[in-house]
């Protein structure tokens, strides 16, 4: 029986993975390899679209976006604004990065880029999976990601999606004070993290470090005192009264920055 090709979910392909050598001919195998299934678009932001159907229901489906890299990437200035973007569009969510093990004159793969990677993206707080893609001497000439291999993983990275998505019907819910209150200030906390001797000495250092945010502590005691945003601004920041019992509860230099926030927020928005 024929199916019409509306009725496959369709992958796009970004056509500027043509001219970076690492993937030229990716973009080639996947549309190949399934033409119903795969479509050839200039996506800017991400190279990979993976539409990831809801088995309940026809209507409903989730895009998945990836960015496809390999050593060479990390060193083109280009990348990592290509990263934060794409990590902003959903705070990180439905993202993934997946990143060529190029070999090292043929012998084992090489891990520091890969290992370079991970510490790039915590240190510019864009967390998100990362797929690694070995080369192999069978398919490759180890400076070109395998197009095989690299269906194989797109298609096994998506059908663990569609798989984990049957299992769990509801999408992921924001925890309001997890996910959004840390950000909800104008000043950054510091963190102390202790520097034991490695002698087997009692003595030991501490050592500040800047964090993004509330901290932890700040977090638990605004939530746990105001239990929405509603709450929070309309008895916490929108009075006088309450900002001075926002700035008691977590600390005078906690306290104006969340002060500060909402009242830039209020300010600027209308």
């Amino acid at each position: 029986m024929n199916h019409p090709s509306e009725e496959f979910p369709v992958n796009l392909v970004c056509s500027s993975l043509r001219q970076r050598p690492a993937w030229s001919s990716t973009a080639t195998q996947l549309l190949q390899s399934d033409g119903r299934r795969w479509r050839e678009a200039h996506l800017g932001t991400h190279d990979i679209a993976l539409t990831i159907p809801d088995p309940h229901t026809e209507e409903n489906h989730d895009t998945f976006r990836l960015l496809l890299l390999s050593p060479e990437d990390l060193t083109n200035p280009r990348t990592l604004p290509r990263i934060q973007h794409l990590h902003r569009l959903s705070n990180g969510r439905n993202t993934a990065l997946l990143f060529f093990l190029e070999s090292q004159n043929g012998a084992q793969p090489a891990m520091q880029p890969f290992m370079d990677l991970h510490i790039t993206l915590h240190s510019h707080n864009c967390p998100m999976p990362i797929i690694p893609l070995a080369s192999s001497s069978a398919e490759t000439d180890n400076s070109h990601a395998s197009p095989a291999a690299a269906g194989r993983a797109l298609q096994t990275f998506r059908s663990s999606l569609v798989a984990s998505r049957g299992a769990a019907r509801r999408r992921w819910p924001v925890d309001t004070a997890g996910d959004l209150l840390p950000y909800c200030t104008t000043t950054a906390t510091t963190t102390t993290t202790n520097n034991n001797n490695e002698t087997g000495s009692s003595s030991s250092s501490s050592t500040s470090v800047p964090a993004a945010g509330l901290s932890r502590r700040a977090v638990e005691v605004l939530s746990g005192r105001w239990f929405s945003f509603g709450e929070l601004l309309r008895d916490g920041v929108a009075t006088e009264e309450g900002r001075r019992e926002v700035r008691e509860a977590v600390g005078d230099a906690e306290g104006e920055g969340v002060v500060a926030f909402w009242g830039f927020e209020f300010a600027t928005a209308g």
